[in-house]
């Protein structure tokens, strides 16, 4: 029941190698030791900036004696995919698209479609417009890679775009921007079938 050193504990494991079920264990600990509001505080600016808070003034929590690393595995600060997750998981809209941002300037720092599509999804009803730009992208790519596995990945993001421009005012624009890629590609004989069939268009023209 000694739940500050079993929260102490857990926070060696978030710091040395920090992830979200990390932090969700941290906060479980913690929260039993009704020390959440402190230790969440200090972990998120240990992401944003790297310092460590164990033995600083204001850490709530015991030592435990044991060792730690001076630099945590996932090797420089800002850890944006750690933040970016557990913004996701905290539902803070504006917090997921912050540190997207921030990651997007770190050139050699990309996580993979998957987690482009994640933020797009999370920031869809808010910033439709931001959420659009990335769908776009993705499928753009994928387009770009001349496989019939990839467009229908393509097509997929598509769908989640015209999803959102299925309203007043946006019919018109993502009818210019499929004509356009479908222009744009129309010797990708396969592709534009498919292009054709989120149009509405017949597959076969007559």
């Amino acid at each position: 029941k000694d739940w500050p050193f079993a929260a102490a504990l857990q926070a060696d494991d978030f710091f040395e190698d920090p992830g979200l079920q990390a932090f969700k264990e941290l906060q479980k600990a913690c929260e039993k030791a009704k020390v959440w509001p402190e230790v969440r505080k200090d972990c998120m600016a240990f992401l944003e900036t790297g310092v460590h808070p164990v033995g600083k003034t204001g850490w709530p929590l015991p030592d435990t004696g044991f060792g730690r690393r001076e630099k945590s595995r996932r090797g420089n600060p800002p850890f944006t995919d750690v933040m970016i997750d557990i913004a996701i998981h905290e539902k803070r809209v504006d917090d997921v698209w912050h540190w997207y941002e921030v990651q997007k300037q770190k050139t050699r720092d990309w996580f993979g479609a998957q987690r482009d599509d994640v933020v797009a999804s999370i920031i869809a009803s808010k910033y439709p417009d931001r959420a659009i730009a990335i769908w776009k992208k993705l499928a753009e790519w994928h387009i770009s890679q001349t496989n019939v596995g990839h467009y229908s990945q393509a097509v997929s993001y598509l769908k989640k775009v015209r999803k959102l421009q299925d309203g007043p005012g946006k019919e018109a624009e993502w009818a210019a921007y499929l004509a356009n890629l479908t222009e744009v590609n129309k010797r990708k004989t396969r592709l534009v079938q498919m292009l054709n069939a989120l149009s509405n268009k017949p597959i076969i023209a007559k």
